[in-house]
């Protein structure tokens, strides 16, 4: 939370933009979901007010934090006036790709990632006492040199 205030102190357009975007996208892919099952597509600010008491549902301590979101999301849906049916189907899919999605484009960075984590391992166990090392998400590290009854 710190960090957060933290960063909407610095008043950073770009930073404010993204949020916003993000979240836009976000409950716009919402409303394909119910067009892409034939269905009315709620008001926008139905599916807004549904998707922010939603994100809410996450909050709710569920094992693995499975449905909360699922739930309130259905749940605010049907309290305004969506078929709960066209809802379930809607907010499933919505989830499925929202999982699925960044999992699909996510599998080849980590094949790339583990490959760099590979090599990086291998550099540093060749490096000697005192020389640097690369690490990825540290920069240059100096290699620990162990004291010797010379040193003291």
């Amino acid at each position: 939370m710190g960090e957060a205030l933290v960063l909407l102190r610095t008043h950073q357009p770009a930073l404010a933009l993204g949020t916003a975007g993000y979240m836009l996208f976000d409950v716009a892919m919402l409303g394909v979901c119910f067009a892409a099952f034939g269905n009315d597509v709620p008001a926008a600010g139905v599916l807004l007010l549904a998707y922010l008491i939603g994100q809410l549902g996450g909050l709710i301590p569920l094992p693995g934090g499975i449905g909360g979101v699922d739930a309130g999301l259905i749940g605010t849906l049907i309290l305004y006036g969506v078929d709960p049916a066209d809802a379930a189907v809607a907010v499933i899919a919505y989830r499925g790709l929202l999982l699925s999605i960044p999992a699909a484009l996510g599998l080849p960075a980590l094949a790339v990632l583990r490959r760099r984590l590979k090599s990086e391992a291998h550099d540093i166990v060749a490096c000697g006492p005192g020389q640097e090392v690369e690490i990825i998400g540290r920069g240059p590290v100096r290699a620990w040199t162990p004291a010797t009854s010379e040193d003291g």
